[in-house]
Parts: C-alpha cells; sequence; structure tokens
C-alpha cells in the first residue's frame, strides 16, 4: 500500500510539471508572436516613412502649377533632341573609356567631343642597315651617305626591320655602280613584329646590273632565316625592280611574289 501511495504521489507531481511545462510553452509562444510582430511593425514603420518623404519631396515639386508642365516639356525636348541626332549633354557617353590604339589616336581637345584620326598616313618606311652574312649581325647603317657595295654582296646583304601594317623598302639611292657578285640578299627581321595575313612588303631597287645573279629575300629569323622570294634575273623587267610580297601564311611563311616593275 505504501508503494502504491508513492507511486501515485509521483505520477501527480509528474502530471502536474507537464502542465506547467505545457503553460510555459504557450508563453513562449505567446512572446514570440509578440517579438516577431514588433519587427515587422517597425519594418513597416520604416517603409511607411520613405513612402512618406518621397511624397513629401514630390509634392514640394509640384506645388507650383506649372512644375509638372515644365517636366513634360523638358522631357518633350530631349526625345525631340534624340529624334534629331543632338544628342543632350546628359546622355552622351563617358569619352574616358576610349583611348588610342594600333593606327590610331584619339583628340579630345573639346569638350564633350571625341575624334578619331588614322595616324598610318602610307607605307611604313623602313631603315635599312647593314648585314654581315658570316656573323648575322648588322655592321653599320644604309643610307645615301654609306652605300651598299654591291661588289661584297657575297659578304654583306640588306637588313630591315618588319613594321605593323604595310612596309617599303627602299634602295634608291643605296647601292653603288657596281655589279652584284653573288646574289643581293635582302633580311627582314621579323622577331618582333609577326607577319600578319594580307600584309604587304614593297621593295624598289634603283638601277642595278645584277650580273647574273639573283634577288632574294628571307625572314623568319627564329627559325634560322627562310628565303620566302628567290627572284631570277630572267624575271625582271627591267633593271630597277619594283617586288611586292604578300604574306598569304604566316605560319609557314608562304609568300605571293609579284614583280610590278
Amino acid at each position: 500500500m505504501d508503494t502504491t501511495t508513492a507511486l501515485e504521489n509521483a505520477t501527480d507531481l509528474l502530471l502536474q510539471a507537464n502542465n506547467r511545462y505545457g503553460a510555459l510553452a504557450d508563453r513562449f509562444t505567446n512572446l514570440e508572436n509578440v517579438i516577431l510582430g514588433t519587427a515587422q511593425a517597425a519594418q513597416l514603420e520604416t517603409r511607411i516613412k520613405e513612402l512618406e518623404d518621397d511624397f513629401t519631396a514630390s509634392s514640394l515639386q509640384l506645388q507650383d502649377s506649372n512644375a509638372l508642365l515644365s517636366l513634360i516639356n523638358n522631357a518633350h525636348e530631349k526625345i525631340n533632341q534624340l529624334i534629331d541626332g543632338t544628342i543632350p549633354v546628359e546622355l552622351q557617353y563617358n569619352t574616358d573609356v576610349i583611348f588610342s590604339g594600333k593606327g590610331t589616336t584619339v583628340d579630345k581637345s573639346i569638350a564633350g567631343k571625341i575624334k578619331i584620326n588614322n595616324e598610318v598616313e602610307g607605307y611604313v618606311v623602313s631603315d635599312l642597315y647593314k648585314w654581315d652574312i658570316a656573323s648575322k649581325i648588322t655592321t653599320g647603317v644604309l643610307n645615301s651617305s654609306s652605300l651598299f657595295d654591291n661588289s661584297q654582296a657575297n659578304q654583306y646583304g640588306v637588313w630591315a626591320k618588319l613594321n605593323l601594317y604595310t612596309n617599303r623598302l627602299s634602295l634608291n639611292n643605296i647601292l653603288n655602280n657596281e655589279s652584284l657578285n653573288s646574289s643581293l640578299d635582302i633580311y627582314i627581321d621579323d622577331s618582333t613584329n609577326g607577319w600578319k595575313k594580307g600584309q604587304v612588303f614593297k621593295i624598289a631597287i634603283d638601277t642595278i646590273d645584277v650580273n647574273g645573279n639573283n634577288i632574294k629575300v628571307l625572314t623568319n629569323k627564329s627559325g634560322g632565316w627562310q628565303n620566302i622570294a628567290d627572284i631570277d634575273p630572267s624575271q625582271l623587267i627591267t633593271t630597277k625592280p619594283y617586288i611586292e610580297l604578300v604574306c598569304i601564311d604566316p605560319i609557314n611563311y608562304v609568300f605571293e611574289v609579284d614583280i610590278l616593275r
């Protein structure tokens, strides 16, 4: 009987504790709802305040009876400027993102306007140097004061650097009056600027006595120099050859060679 009584008392205590726990859970749920409701109310109050501020600002702008009409007229004027091609300054692009590139310059001297200029006038004229065939180095500048000696063609060649765009190498007033004692070798150094498909390289030669020798053009310096044109004397039209090289395949160094004169 004592054990049964003790069990009944323990059961009563457990039921009371369970009731208290249920009551605490209900109170916690109510408290959570209050807190969440307060946060949502605060957010709603903030949004309402923002709308009030925006409405107040709009109301101030429209207090004048002519304010709305002025805004409409301003928008209409800008639309008309867009239609007839006169773009308002406010709608122009940011010209700071436009800059010079290869062969072009950008002039921004006039505020709000840009002018793109082509800086390639025609040919890029190559500077000429004397090339020592044996040592494979340049040994001096070639010009009207320092001529290329045709009688030493077996020892020296003509060296020029490949530049961007269409190149022109002029041997006018560069060669002396001697006959060639070997082929005239012209070296085009492409180590800085590589060949591009369709790129043109023109060679103008003053009166020359080839003496039965060929005119050769070599390039691909990094590959040990590759002969891309070997012109036989029988192919020459005059004693003042004018040769045009057109790059067809820059990877495999394929060129078309035309003798224009």
